[in-house]
């Protein structure tokens, strides 16, 4: 999942240089993405919306409305659900303008360390340890785990809040 931020700061570039024909979105896995989806789908529609606010502020004015439209509800409780997207959209390795990883990347990153550690046991030795690169990535993983599994344990203490009919998609779409 892209961060609305990142989204709004690329869709911006476009707009502002008139860029406005045509534009395409991959929407190869639908359920992990509706959030991004939506963010692309409202600024190419009406980017007045947005475009002249600072990604951040942009994200977080479109996380309130998402919020609200998805979960129906009012209140503290939008903000404490916007909260969690902004909180998991905060995660250094996502926001690293060097790196630009995507949400795929902490499991890509633990799953390949793993097999490269089989492989070299399973070969007695002989096959490579992970590179230095691995144990830089292996770094990132570490350093982001604290804040996930703090929007984790934040997210498992709302779910009875989530109104009943709403909590299957705040089950798949949040904590998954």
């Amino acid at each position: 999942m892209v961060s609305p931020a990142r989204i709004f700061e690329q869709l911006s570039l476009f707009i502002k240089r008139r860029a406005t024909k045509i534009i395409i979105l991959n929407t190869s896995d639908l359920r992990a993405v509706p959030l991004s989806m939506r963010a692309v789908m409202d600024f190419v529609w009406d980017p007045s919306t947005y475009v002249d606010l600072p990604p951040a502020q942009a994200q977080q004015k479109f996380i309130q409305q998402w919020v609200v439209d998805r979960y129906g509800v009012g209140g503290e409780l939008v903000d404490q659900i916007a909260e969690l997207y902004q909180a998991y959209f905060a995660t250094p390795y996502m926001n690293n303008v060097s790196l630009r990883h995507g949400e795929q990347f902490l499991s890509h990153q633990a799953r390949d360390l793993a097999q490269g550690i089989t492989t070299h046991v399973r070969l007695n030795h002989s096959a490579p340890l992970p590179t230095a690169s691995a144990a830089s990535n292996l770094q990132l993983v570490n350093d982001a785990l604290p804040g996930l599994r703090a929007v984790q344990s934040a997210s498992q203490a709302l779910l009875p809040s989530i109104p009943v009919a709403r909590q299957q998609f705040f089950q798949s779409h949040v904590l998954t």
